[in-house]
């Protein structure tokens, strides 16, 4: 597992984000009560603003019970601040008229 995370890293740091998400997507698959394959799936998906990625979406092991109550409320966070951008846009268009 350790070297799966470890050869993402590496792919991501060249560049190559495709074959990184392939090694976590793997990674997850092969130890699926592991958090460390699920929380590099998960903030690769939030900080692409993948709101409905499948890496968001966790399995029932009882230890990623918090990583999935931290996802939820991450993603409330990111559709809180989409409304707040959305209303910004809107006042400053209504400024302009």
């Amino acid at each position: 597992m350790h070297s799966t995370l470890l050869a993402a890293d590496a792919l991501r740091d060249k560049g190559d984000d495709d074959a990184a998400a392939k090694r976590l997507d793997q990674a997850a698959r092969v130890s699926t009560g592991d958090v460390r394959a699920a929380v590099a799936r998960a903030v690769r998906a939030l900080g692409r603003r993948e709101t409905a990625s499948p890496a968001l979406r966790l399995g029932d092991a009882p230890e990623l019970a918090p990583l999935t109550a931290a996802i939820g409320a991450c993603l409330r966070c990111a559709a809180w601040s989409d409304l707040v951008t959305a209303r910004l846009r809107l006042r400053r268009a209504e400024v302009k008229s």
